[in-house]
């Protein structure tokens, strides 16, 4: 099994902290995984983007070919880096801003859900949806389990933000499995 994960948004969306809990859970779990990013002048806002390869073997190639699940949490993000995914995978899409048109991307499966706007009227501020997302594609993965995802949080992320990213990140737990059976 060799699973590839692509994540995008702007500077400051938390796209490469994503991956690096996504890498870590799937270490907890005993599976190999890598983890890259590219960020150029993201500081600013510009788009940034991370990969994770996880699988049960040896990764030999450490970076996707084209990746089977595609976070993006903007639209300019989504549109740089679509080449880099499988069309035939799951793409999960911040639509808080701009629905992306299922006419524009032959996609097998795309999830739409305005994280930002959910994570603002939960929390008061958009920070914690990038853990509302990867709590939603952890559900629709099945790659590691959500209680790896919340030990990997504990490790990388800082203990003060703890409790408001695992609260965000069962919320978009929760959300995947209300959609499970589309």
């Amino acid at each position: 099994m060799r699973k590839e994960f692509l994540f995008s948004g702007k500077g400051g969306q938390g796209s490469i902290f994503v991956s690096i809990v996504l890498a870590e859970a799937a270490l907890i779990e005993g599976l190999h995984a890598v983890q890259s990013q590219v960020y150029g002048a993201a500081a600013r806002g510009e788009v940034t983007k991370a990969e994770v390869v996880i699988s049960d073997s040896e990764i030999l190639y450490p970076r996707i070919r084209k990746a089977d699940f595609y976070i993006s949490f903007d639209y300019k993000a989504l549109r740089n880096f679509i080449n880099e995914f499988d069309m035939d995978g799951v793409l999960i899409f911040d639509n808080t801003y701009k629905n992306i048109g299922r006419d524009k991307f032959k996609i097998a499966k795309i999830y739409e859900y305005p994280f930002s706007k959910r994570s603002i009227e939960e929390f008061k501020s958009t920070q914690p949806m990038n853990m509302m997302a990867l709590g939603f594609l952890t559900g629709v993965s099945k790659i590691v389990k959500i209680e790896s995802i919340i030990k990997s949080l504990r490790i990388v992320g800082k203990e003060r933000f703890f409790n408001i990213n695992e609260t965000s990140l069962k919320i978009g737990y929760d959300l995947s499995k209300e959609v499970e059976d589309d």
